[in-house]
């Protein structure tokens, strides 16, 4: 994953802003044998580590797919460890959970 990232972003503990958590996502790549494309994503810091792939009939499906998925995983982090995670200015890290239909 290392030289496929395509976007990191580094979300704030409101709690304590000195305990960051690091996403970030590769860009998308044809599985030759399940004809999908896959994107992977990364979510690290704060006792997490992370990294799951999210499929798509086309790269833009995977990389849809990918941002609802670290959308859910996020909102499942706050949720069970009680933090909550932001960036820059905003209440919130800025990756809503967002249906994918398909």
């Amino acid at each position: 994953m290392k030289n496929s990232i395509i976007a990191e972003r580094t979300l704030e503990c409101s709690q304590d802003p000195r305990q960051k958590v690091i996403v970030k996502l590769a860009r998308p790549k044809l599985n030759g044998r399940t004809k999908a494309y896959e994107c992977t994503y990364q979510i690290t810091g704060a006792a997490l580590n992370l990294t799951r792939r999210a499929a798509g009939l086309d790269a833009f499906q995977a990389l849809q797919v990918a941002l609802g998925m670290i959308g859910i995983e996020i909102e499942h982090i706050e949720k069970k460890s009680g933090l909550r995670l932001t960036f820059s200015d905003l209440a919130s890290s800025g990756f809503p959970a967002i249906k994918v239909e398909g």
